[in-house]
């Protein structure tokens, strides 16, 4: 790859120990983001199902969902398979991400012709990201989808460079079935990966010869596509979707900025901004600027190195300057991200930046390989914007995992405060998700009555029993038309209790222990 190679005889044993160490220590680093917090909605849907004790169980639940998760087949698997080795914990079950991450620093550390510099900063990048620390606390694909996409576009930067070894091959043949078979958009981003491959191929007029040499490879995919495929159609044809958030907008492209490039440690609460909006940034205005500063300095210092190298080609002090083949990678995936967008528009659904989690591993190469290039200049204004990026990911990353604002909804303590008072036999309102309660035991009380409301009509309202206490968590999703909200009122239900994500209600006004 244009200056990302090292000489293969530099460096002693020692030496690849160290960089061995430092990398292991990156991974750790991961580790931290991890937590034990209640499972909130998205993951509490999807493990609910993770968890069955039998396959049987597993699929029943799988194959009859309507909603995403049926969309994410080699990712629903992989999570009930590791579900019995780490049991029902919340890190435990979390701690899978820990593993497809080392999937993904054990492809790039050992790219030998990257450079120690590039793949250690790219691992470091990595470790720190809050984009990646927000999920690295999710039970959910995202992390998955990382390690997928590390496999299937990074080998684009040394495949186009020279001959395609079975090395790099393979890691893109693995990362094209697990990006398909991740979540049904990962097709999309795939479709990029191989048409470039395609076209590389038919200019070089060698597909003859390249299908001869990875034969085995390209007959894996072709299997693997096929089933894929299958499936991917008939949850098509049942019905099968993500949740229903609108089309693409400014807003949301905005937000998918925000994410991507981790200023949501330095801001609100996701929570607090999906229902209030941008406004809510104004008293985070001062953080907020201080990190966009971190990543306007390193931009500026990009920039400056950019047109040093430029201006040296131009002058006959190097040699012929070319774009770098780290760039290759991000440009199929920005391309990727502009397809979301269209199906987006087509399908009325917005795009969030965990719907194009495989490319950042692309985004992160090319911050990793052009960091290495301002570290060479010796400029001191250089070291610093990479030091001070790396400073401001960091506290991000910290306060997404350690501050309270940031804290997840929390179903286990309203689950638990539901079972205790159907154990008293009173009934329940639970305006949630139905699956994540009973991860946390509401359906294993066999008195009182739990009634589950979601989106109620007045006649169902009108005919379910008076609740003694009422749980609301997202209302814009589980009572959009408000006719909950003012049943409540209407009974002289008043808020006892409030913590993140939702709001109890009791008749007499008592707060529940």
């Amino acid at each position: 790859m244009n200056g990302m190679r090292e000489n293969p005889g530099c460096g002693g044993r020692a030496e690849r120990w160290r960089f061995a160490a430092a990398v292991l220590a990156c991974w750790l680093v991961l580790g931290v983001w991890v937590s034990g917090k209640s499972l909130w909605l998205d993951e509490g849907m999807a493990i609910s199902k993770s968890v069955m004790p039998t396959f049987g169980g597993f699929w029943k639940g799988f194959s009859e969902t309507r909603g995403s998760d049926i969309q994410q087949p080699l990712f629903m698997l992989s999570q009930w398979v590791w579900a019995k080795v780490a049991g029902r914990s919340e890190w435990g079950l979390r701690a899978l991400n820990g593993l497809w991450m080392a999937l993904a620093f054990g492809y790039v550390s050992t790219r030998g012709r990257w450079g120690r510099r590039v793949r250690l900063l790219w691992c470091l990048m990595a470790a720190l990201s809050p984009f990646l620390a927000m999920y690295m606390d999710e039970a959910k694909g995202y992390i998955m989808q990382f390690a997928a996409g590390t496999l299937l576009f990074l080998p684009v930067a040394d495949i186009g460079e020279e001959k395609t070894d079975r090395f790099d091959f393979g890691a893109f043949s693995v990362g094209l079935l697990l990006t398909c078979g991740a979540a049904l958009t990962g097709v999309v981003f795939s479709f990029w990966a191989c048409l470039w491959l395609l076209v590389r191929l038919v200019r070089e007029k060698s597909p003859g010869h390249f299908l001869a040499a990875h034969r085995g490879w390209v007959a894996v995919d072709a299997a693997g596509l096929a089933v894929l495929g299958g499936w991917y159609v008939h949850t098509l044809l049942v019905g099968a979707r993500g949740t229903d958030l609108g089309p693409p907008s400014v807003a949301t492209m905005g937000f998918l900025a925000y994410e991507w490039f981790g200023f949501s440690g330095a801001g609100p609460a996701r929570l607090v901004m999906r229902v209030e909006g941008a406004r809510v940034l104004r008293p985070f205005a001062v953080p907020l600027a201080l990190y966009a500063g971190a990543n306007a300095f390193f931009a500026l210092e990009w920039w400056r190195t950019w047109r040093s190298r430029r201006r040296a080609a131009a002058e006959g002090a190097a040699r012929r300057f070319r774009v770098p083949a780290c760039a290759m990678p991000l440009f199929l995936g920005l391309l990727g991200i502009l397809s979301m967008h269209v199906v987006g528009v087509v399908d009325d659904m917005a795009v969030r930046a965990r719907h194009v989690m495989p490319v950042f591993p692309a985004a992160l190469l090319f911050a990793a390989v052009w960091g290495d290039r301002m570290l060479a200049t010796g400029r001191r204004s250089a070291r610093a914007a990479v030091a001070l990026l790396l400073a401001s990911m960091a506290v991000s990353s910290c306060e997404l995992r350690f501050a309270p604002r940031h804290g997840k909804e929390n179903y286990r303590k309203a689950a638990a405060m539901a079972v205790e008072a159907l154990r008293e036999g009173k009934c329940v309102w639970w305006s949630a998700d139905g699956n994540t309660a009973s991860m946390y035991g509401t359906s294993a009380v066999p008195a009182g009555r739990f009634v589950l409301l979601l989106s109620p009509s007045p006649e169902t309202l009108a005919s379910v029993p008076p609740p003694d206490v009422a749980f609301v968590n997202r209302p814009d999703t589980w009572d959009g038309e408000g006719h909950l909200a003012r049943c409540i009122a209407e009974r002289g239900l008043r808020q006892t209790d409030s913590f993140t994500g939702f709001r109890v209600y009791r008749p007499d006004g008592e707060s529940i222990p």
